[in-house]
């Protein structure tokens, strides 16, 4: 593993992360989703979001990019959605257990987090192996 090709496709996801979190997220959730639940905090912890994004990035990089599991961007991209289906999913599901939300949220909460991942991978694969093609 090239670890200044694994940072910089690292860094490329979680810029597209940030980038469509900033500014896409709110045309979806104009609201935002915290109004949604009790106890929210009067403003949130961006510091715990940039982590989330970081992580996700890294994740998404060493799962798509690295061990060449995708052999396209198509195929890495696939795996980044399965991904984030598997993370929201299953959260979705044990949020709408816990609390009463609109069924509508939820999806576009699960949809939201599928493309991202899937854009972030795809990303991810195609910054790591962009030189081989050329």
């Amino acid at each position: 593993m090239n670890i200044a090709r694994f940072l910089g496709a690292a860094f490329a996801s979680f810029v597209v992360l940030l980038l469509v979190n900033m500014f896409v997220f709110p045309l979806i959730f104009p609201g935002g989703v915290a109004s949604k639940f009790a106890n929210t905090r009067p403003s949130p912890l961006v510091a715990l979001h940039l982590a989330a994004f970081l992580a996700t990035a890294v994740l998404l990089t060493a799962l798509c990019a690295v061990p060449r599991l995708a052999g396209s961007t198509l195929a890495a991209a696939g795996i980044g959605a399965m991904a984030g289906l598997l993370a929201a999913l299953p959260s979705a599901l044990h949020t709408n257990a816990m609390a009463t939300l609109p069924i509508s949220g939820e999806i576009a909460a699960i949809l939201w987090t599928t493309i991202t991942w899937a854009i972030a991978a795809g990303l991810a694969h195609t910054a790591y192996w962009w030189h081989r093609s050329a």
